[in-house]
Parts: structure tokens; C-alpha cells; sequence
């Protein structure tokens, strides 16, 4: 079981999930560059780094000395300061899962969730961000935006984090937390 410190937590909120309520941190939050066009979501990760997508933060040359970068499976940590005890858990992935996906879609202020199943695991070949990470598949859509956001088990657990849709829109992607620990681990900080 992975226990890796996280950040920013606002509120808890109870969640429904197929009969049960699970208590989740409100930790989701919205990211918006003005100098580089991009939108999606983070979330905390330890006292002194939130995590999102590479994709999200946009231009990786004029963010290489800000963020600590994980080119392989498409996962960056952002500098910030958050509490200790806002802090989640994290755990691996299992095929057959129910997960909850949060995130900010378009510019909308609040946080969207999606429930889905993970039916599968597989390699993008053709996305530049995740060469050979194994990403989790599952069976719902995500929307623009929600890339960077945390995707929980039932146990309130994050056990990935949002890459996006596929091509036929009807299932989406996430990266494994298995897939990232490593270099999570090595900046735990």
C-alpha cells in the first residue's frame, strides 16, 4: 500500500458510492496559465507539491527549473505549500475497480465527478507524455480540463490521476499511482 503525502484540502464531503458513503477530501483544484493557454486540474501531494499532468502546464521549457517533471507517464509536481493534515492516501489500482474521477472541466468553477470502472490497462503509443506507462482504462468519459485531477477507489483512497479521453470518447484514461511512485517517491518532500 502506497501512503504518499498530498496537499490542499478545503472541505469533507461525504460521497456516495454504490450504497456506501466515504468521507473525501475537497482537494481538487482548478489550474489556469495566462501566459501559456492551458486548463486542467491538481491536486495535493505533500507539504510542499501539488501533482498534475506535463500536458497541463504547457511549455516544459519555461517550466523545467519551476516543476519537477516526470516525462515518462506524463506527471509533474508543482511547488505550493498545503497543510499536513489535508493530506490523502494513496493505493494501487485493481482491474474491476469502481473509481471516482474528479476534476474542473471547461471553465467551470466546480469540480466535476465522475464514476466509472476500470476495465483494463493498456499504452498510448501515439501520446508524447506517456511512452511505455501503463495508464488504467475505464468505461465514462472525462472532459477537458479534468486531465491533472484524482481518481479515488471506495475507500477514499487516490489510486491515479486523470490523463483523458480516448479517441471514441467512451472510455477514458488515468495514470496508475504504481506508474508514477517512484518518482514520487524520490520527491517527497
Amino acid at each position: 500500500m502506497f501512503k504518499f503525502i498530498t496537499f490542499i484540502a478545503f472541505l469533507i464531503t461525504p460521497v456516495a458510492f454504490a450504497g456506501t458513503t466515504i468521507q473525501k477530501s475537497d482537494i481538487v483544484q482548478a489550474f489556469y496559465q495566462t501566459n501559456v493557454i492551458k486548463l486542467g486540474s491538481k491536486f495535493p501531494f505533500s507539504p510542499s507539491y501539488s501533482l498534475t499532468n506535463i500536458h497541463v502546464i504547457g511549455d516544459i521549457e519555461n517550466y523545467q527549473q519551476k516543476f519537477l517533471l516526470n516525462s515518462h507517464c506524463d506527471a509533474a509536481l508543482i511547488p505550493e505549500k498545503n497543510k499536513e493534515e489535508d493530506l490523502p492516501t494513496f493505493q494501487k489500482s485493481k482491474l474491476g475497480e469502481e473509481v471516482l474521477m474528479y476534476g474542473h472541466p471547461g471553465a467551470r468553477s466546480e469540480e466535476l465527478e465522475v464514476k466509472a470502472k476500470i476495465i483494463g490497462y493498456s499504452i498510448l503509443k501515439d501520446f508524447n507524455y506517456t511512452k511505455n506507462c501503463k495508464l488504467a482504462v475505464v468505461n465514462a468519459k472525462v472532459y477537458q480540463g479534468m486531465s491533472g485531477g484524482p481518481v479515488y477507489n471506495k475507500q477514499g483512497e487516490v489510486i491515479g490521476m486523470i490523463l483523458g479521453t480516448s479517441k471514441s470518447k467512451t472510455e477514458s484514461y488515468f495514470i496508475p499511482m504504481e506508474e508514477i511512485a517512484d518518482f514520487l517517491l524520490a520527491n517527497n518532500r
